[in-house]
């Protein structure tokens, strides 16, 4: 009994995320002490073959006891399953999972979205992050407030960005799973590090250098693109998925910037593909008092609306931050084609009641207060552009579910 159960602690003691994966090649890091030296290797499951990595670092801060170690394989199968294995130099397993490169050929992807990752929610995180990995998504999307920095410290400081990080990255349950799950993020106000924190932030440039440490998401041109701030572009099984930067970036004139915008329109332009575009905050979000889009710059959404009118391909809006789910029919009028906008927060946070008795909101077609929640997309055809999109609860419940179909 005591050796099977040391067998398998001995097998889960290390936090991993595997990132930004192609065909033919995947980024992973992990976190481990600070004074752990490690030898990293990726099994062919079937012929038995080791691999090592084509690249392997550091990244770490003087003050803190621990440490991200970052390793990119090259060369591997497509949709070939492989085992990962962290040894220490005596060459004893430290731990072992499984990873797989991009499917290319799947025919029906499927996408979960979550957002507002609040650790200090342990048991609803365990059994929302096991309930979700269940779905077996191909992709997992983080797109804001998937570590509060900021609670529950008062007045942070710039070692605190690292701190937070290792600490989150320690607890989530999802950083524990056997079978890994390529994961890409962006951040909204509580990673960055301040509520509503915007370009102005002291800290900004530290907020973005631990971003950058804690997610394996280094430019893959043509399918995985950094722009600017800690936004992103990448193109998988036929589609765009744009992650917006909504924070260091944002002024009183425009939450994405100029740069940024142009490098969004340029690129929905550019490339002729169904897309998602994505940030933390809602972008229609006028009918309430919380931060929106269209609430804080009118000016620049008005703008922002016109040049999607001009966009020829299907696209749908997906945001976060609000701490429940809805869903909403936006019109061709609001953007030049009928499309959609998808909320979906807390995957595990304070939730709060249903808000639209007080504040109806005019576009919506499905909505749930109080209720923790993640998204699952599931892909079934590029044209016409159609998904099926189920907002999730607690013990997998279906919130509410709709064929989305944009022509």
């Amino acid at each position: 009994m005591f050796l099977l159960l040391f067998s398998f602690l001995a097998y889960s003691s290390v936090p991993v995320l595997q990132g930004v994966t192609t065909e033919n090649s995947t980024q992973i890091n992990f976190l481990v002490e600070k004074g752990r030296d490690v030898v990293v290797l990726a099994e062919d499951i079937k012929s038995k073959k080791a691999i090592e990595p084509k690249l392997k670092y550091e990244v770490l801060r003087d003050y803190s006891d621990f440490k991200i170690i970052k390793v990119r394989f090259d060369s591997l199968k497509a949709n070939t399953k492989y085992k990962l294995e962290i040894k220490n130099k005596d060459n004893t397993v430290l731990d072992e999972r499984f990873f797989k490169t991009l499917n290319k050929s799947s025919s029906n992807p499927v996408i979960a979205i979550t957002s507002c990752m609040d650790d200090s929610y342990e048991k609803e995180q365990k059994e929302q992050w096991q309930d979700l990995v269940s779905f077996k998504p191909d992709l997992i999307l983080l797109i804001g407030d998937n570590v509060y920095v900021d609670k529950p410290i008062n007045n942070i400081s710039a070692d605190d960005f690292w701190k937070r990080y290792v600490q989150v990255r320690q607890k989530l349950e999802i950083f524990r799973i056997k079978n890994l799950i390529p994961i890409v993020a962006v951040w909204d106000d509580h990673d960055y590090g301040k509520n509503n924190g915007d370009s102005s932030f002291k800290y900004k440039d530290e907020a973005k250098s631990v971003f950058d440490s804690f997610y394996s998401q280094e430019d893959e041109k043509p399918f995985f693109e950094n722009s600017f701030g800690v936004s992103s572009r990448l193109s998988i099984y036929g589609f765009n998925i744009f992650l917006l930067d909504n924070r260091s970036l944002n002024t009183k004139e425009s939450i994405f910037g100029k740069d940024q915008k142009n490098w969004l329109f340029s690129a929905l332009q550019m490339y002729q593909k169904p897309s998602f575009i994505i940030n933390g905050m809602q972008f229609f979000g006028a009918y309430h008092e919380f931060e929106s889009y269209e609430r804080l710059t009118p000016d620049d959404f008005i703008d922002f609306r016109s040049q999607l009118k001009k966009v020829k391909t299907p696209f749908i809006l997906i945001s976060g931050d609000r701490h429940l789910t809805e869903l909403m029919k936006l019109s061709k009028q609001d953007v030049g084609q009928d499309s959609f906008e998808f909320t979906t927060s807390a995957i595990h946070a304070k939730t709060y009641p249903s808000p639209w008795e007080k504040t109806p909101n005019p576009r919506i077609i499905h909505g749930e207060g109080g209720s923790l929640n993640y998204g699952i997309l599931k892909i079934k055809k590029l044209k016409p552009f159609t998904i099926v999109l189920q907002a999730i609860g607690p013990k997998q419940k279906i919130l509410y579910q709709k064929r989305l179909v944009i022509n």
